[in-house]
């Protein structure tokens, strides 16, 4: 295959997959690499990793299965400590730094042996931050997307650690204070110093300008790249058309699945009250069909609220939680209704969350939604016994 660049007319979506998300790091490598999604389905890359063991840089996703897992923290305690220290230890250091530049400008800090814990004292908080900068890759999972294109072959495109946008402001205030501290001692004539802060603004207008080029969507013939929640949805709009029996590690469940949208089908005009029940017969994600089942759920008991005249109150939140019990404060709910709504809110929130659902927990929602749209059919025109009202 030709190199990308003859390509870029049918480039329908880029991200970028990130190594890892060290700052340190990432002055010694390049730990960025661009992932193009083409209009044919194909996966491309300037480099062989994340495809290291693809001599093409080349796959093909129709077909395959896709999942996308959110950024985790191992131990979440530890890990948001470990977060809050890093973003104080920058902020305390940008102060220190100036306060250390006062005192060389005036020459209160000299370069003896006794200053030298003096001078220590003002780069601690660097330190600090430099050693949580490195560690935090091994106590935090970066946000990623798994790719099965062939039995028992996957990739792994990876984004960003959680409070990733807290430890690059950082990162930011680490820089400006390194910088800033080197141009105001550069007057003195000290090359090392006019170098250093020369070599940290370059670093700091590269950025801003790949900033400005990436707001205005000026690489990539125009395509800017998205986050990787993002890229997932394309990948997933992208896929083949139609779910066909060999995308399901169990025929039945093929089977299953069509068996049970031929039967929703049947009640179209009541789905219509939700946008998100297409996506219950459009999408090939399983995960995607259980956030659709949950939103068009949430919106027919909305519905049935409305049916029996219940006045929402202002602060109460818009939920499914929320709707079912508005609903019983006028008629009951049968066990098995209710076992039902509890099953779809259950799998919507973890759909929602991580995006793990298997194909046959999909249908177990699917099943029980099917149930729950018939006791919908059969009682939105009922009306409350007097004795409720």
């Amino acid at each position: 295959m030709t190199k990308v660049e003859s390509h870029l007319d049918s480039v329908i979506a880029t991200t970028l997959h990130h190594e890892h998300r060290s700052t340190i790091k990432s002055l010694f490598n390049k730990p960025k690499i661009p992932i193009r999604l083409l209009s044919d389905g194909i996966l491309n890359t300037d480099r062989r990793d994340p495809l290291s063991h693809q001599s093409t840089r080349n796959i093909s996703v129709k077909g395959a299965k896709i999942r996308y897992y959110f950024a985790e923290e191992r131990n979440k305690t530890y890990y948001r400590l470990v977060s809050m220290f890093s973003l104080i230890s920058s902020l305390i250091f940008f102060g220190l730094i100036i306060e250390w530049t006062d005192k060389m400008l005036l020459g209160q800090l000299g370069n003896g042996e006794d200053d030298f814990f003096e001078h220590l004292f003002y780069f601690i908080p660097l330190i600090m931050w430099i050693t949580l900068d490195l560690i935090r890759d091994k106590i935090g999972i970066q946000e990623h997307i798994e790719i099965t294109y062939q039995k028992n072959k996957k990739i792994r495109l990876k984004g960003n650690l959680p409070l990733q946008g807290e430890h690059n402001f950082s990162a930011v205030m680490v820089f400006l204070g390194i910088t800033t501290s080197a141009f105001a001692l550069s007057p003195d004539g000290d090359l090392f110093l006019i170098l250093l802060g020369t070599l940290m603004w370059a670093i700091i207008s590269w950025s801003v300008i790949k900033i400005i080029i990436w707001f205005l969507a000026l690489n990539d013939n125009g395509h800017r790249p998205l986050d990787l929640i993002q890229f997932y949805f394309a990948l997933m709009n992208i896929q083949e058309n139609e779910l066909h029996v060999d995308h399901f590690d169990d025929p039945e469940d093929f089977d299953m699945l069509q068996e049970l949208k031929e039967k929703l089908r049947q009640f179209d005009e009541i789905l219509e009250i939700s946008k998100a029940s297409k996506d219950i017969f459009a999408t090939k994600s399983p995960s995607l069909i259980v956030v659709a089942i949950g939103a068009t759920t949430e919106n027919l008991m909305k519905q049935a609220c409305d049916n029996l005249g219940i006045e929402r109150k202002k602060k109460a939140r818009p939920t499914l939680q929320t709707f079912i019990h508005e609903y019983q404060t006028k008629m009951n709910l049968n066990d098995k209704t209710l076992t039902q709504l509890n099953i779809i809110r259950e799998f919507r929130n973890r759909a929602t969350h991580h995006f793990n659902i298997e194909w046959d927990e999909s249908i177990i929602v699917l099943n029980q939604f099917c149930q729950f749209v018939e006791w919908y059919a059969s009682n939105q025109g009922a009306t409350p016994p007097l004795g409720n009202i």
